[in-house]
């Protein structure tokens, strides 16, 4: 006997789960092709952007540090605004923290090259500090041999980044380079393979 409470024009659980599942899978492949696009699109990109680094790393490293002092400036200025709203006595580190955003992007945009070799100097410095932690700590660690030579490569690169800043900074744009080119090539493959999965569909 049929239940009474139950309309029969109304669709059921089943027949609802039915029907977005229907959709579901009407839309997969036009999902998929759309992924497959932008990562085609993506790594084709990353390529070119490898190859160029590759061709010409100052002309690159000079673009991407105006980029990041154009960045700076305006999360800067966003800093100064966001100040302004706080009660007076909670304005001053976010003001100070502006300022210093806002004079380190100008400072990029106008000297790039002398900024980017002090963030190498900065990376040296660390690298330097790094590597003397790790020989201190020698004595307390499992892997003595290796965290012996660790330190000392680290020390190395060290010296090395605050002797040779430019040197240092054309490696760390042909590594990136290296990087950018070898992701455009792994999202070209997962767009190829990702078309055959969709056939299958």
């Amino acid at each position: 006997m049929e239940n009474p409470n139950i309309d029969p024009t109304q669709p059921t659980n089943n027949m609802a789960e039915d029907l977005e599942e229907a959709e579901c899978n009407c839309l997969l492949p036009g999902i998929l092709r759309a992924s497959r696009a932008a990562l085609i699109w993506r790594g084709i990109v990353f390529m070119v952007f490898g190859v160029l680094m590759l061709m010409q790393p100052v002309t690159t490293f000079t673009v991407i540090v105006l980029i990041l002092g154009v960045y700076a400036i305006i999360e800067g200025a966003a800093m100064l605004t966001g100040a302004v709203q706080l009660p007076r006595q909670d304005r001053s580190m976010l003001t100070i923290n502006g300022i210093v955003l806002i004079l380190l992007g100008i400072a990029a945009i106008a000297f790039p090259w002398i900024m980017g070799e002090y963030a190498i100097i900065f990376l040296g410095v660390w690298q330097f500090i790094s590597g003397i932690q790790c020989l201190i700590l020698i004595k307390s660690s499992h892997h003595r041999w290796k965290t012996f030579f660790s330190g000392i490569l680290t020390i190395a690169a060290g010296i090395f980044f605050v002797i040779a800043p430019f040197i240092g900074l054309l490696a760390m744009t042909w590594l990136f380079a290296v990087l950018f080119f070898i992701t455009g090539v792994l999202m070209l493959y997962s767009g190829a393979t990702m078309s055959v999965k969709a056939a299958d569909i």
